[in-house]
């Protein structure tokens, strides 16, 4: 991509292993999801986003993280983050001392180091907008809600949790979940709430801001 760099990544994956072994090379690829758009985490998602774009789908199961990997710098002085993941400063610092995250780009930016820079990215076609309080929007039956942790009122609304035990790796692995099947119910915009900013909630608030951004 034109980049004085390039990230290496080793799935855990067996089918994906597999892949790599039988091929007895590294393989170069891209995302399996149309640009900017929400991340697939099944194989059904990737068909029903790219479709007769491509000859075939290898179905490894469902992901089990759910968000994107933790992209990591050895490019600086300091190690940096410039896609926050399941792993994040907690798990790196004790091998690499300190670690820094890198800055959100411009919408302008193109020279981009990592997938996952641009200010908008994994963005549902419904709007979604992030609020603090989810409950202001019980009474409107057209607005999808996304949810961390139990509600006691009802909505009007469809509800979906990503978490009904505020969990946040099962809210990372159902996030993108959630996000498209509010996003195929022809709502007038989904609502939900940023999760605490610690561990993998950083990572999950990350995709959150982004996937809302246009709005």
């Amino acid at each position: 991509a034109n980049s004085q760099t390039v990230a290496i990544r080793m799935p855990s994956n067996p089918l994906a292993l597999n892949l790599i072994k039988a091929s007895g090379k590294a393989i170069a690829a891209p995302s399996a999801n149309r640009f900017g758009y929400t991340s697939p985490t099944t194989a059904l998602h990737v068909k029903e986003q790219l479709g007769e774009r491509i000859d075939a789908i290898l179905d490894g199961g469902a992901c089990t993280v759910g968000i994107e990997s933790t992209v990591l710098s050895l490019c600086t002085e300091v190690p940096t983050i410039l896609r926050p993941g399941k792993i994040g400063l907690k798990e790196l610092e004790p091998l690499l001392g300190e670690v820094k995250v890198s800055k959100q780009v411009g919408p302008t930016d193109t020279n981009l180091e990592s997938p996952g820079l641009l200010e908008s990215h994994y963005a549902p076609t419904t709007p979604l907008y992030l609020v603090d309080d989810v409950a202001l929007y019980k009474d409107q039956s057209d607005v999808g809600v996304l949810l961390f942790e139990k509600q006691r009122v009802p909505f009007k609304g469809p509800v979906v949790y990503v978490s009904e035990k505020e969990d946040a790796e099962e809210a990372a692995s159902r996030l993108y979940w959630a996000i498209r099947h509010l996003d195929s119910m022809n709502l007038r915009c989904m609502v939900g709430s940023l999760l605490p900013e610690e561990g993998i909630g950083v990572a999950i608030n990350n995709r959150l801001r982004k996937a809302s951004a246009k709005h």
